[in-house]
């Protein structure tokens, strides 16, 4: 995980200005990656967008941050392998 947050000194608002959040498996390999790394411009959400599986194969994505990565994680693969041990 790697999330650079800024505070204004206005108004003292938090804010996230890049990410890079990977998901791999035990072997190495990506499960899934979020950042904002300007590139893929034509995607609805740029800069946002999201690596599926491999590094090719990217979709738009949305601003996100760090405490929100862990909740998206634990709904999509925990909440998944308790469903299916029902």
């Amino acid at each position: 995980m790697m999330e650079r947050v800024v505070t204004t000194k206005k108004d003292g608002k938090t804010a996230t200005t890049t990410y890079r959040f990977h998901l791999q498996d035990h072997a190495g390999n990506l499960i899934k990656r979020w950042d904002n790394a300007p590139h893929f411009s034509g995607f609805n959400g740029f800069p946002h967008h999201i690596h599926r599986g491999k590094e090719n194969h990217v979709v738009p994505g949305r601003p996100i941050n760090g405490l929100e990565i862990l909740d998206e994680i634990d709904r999509e693969f925990f909440d998944a392998d308790e469903e299916s041990k029902k």
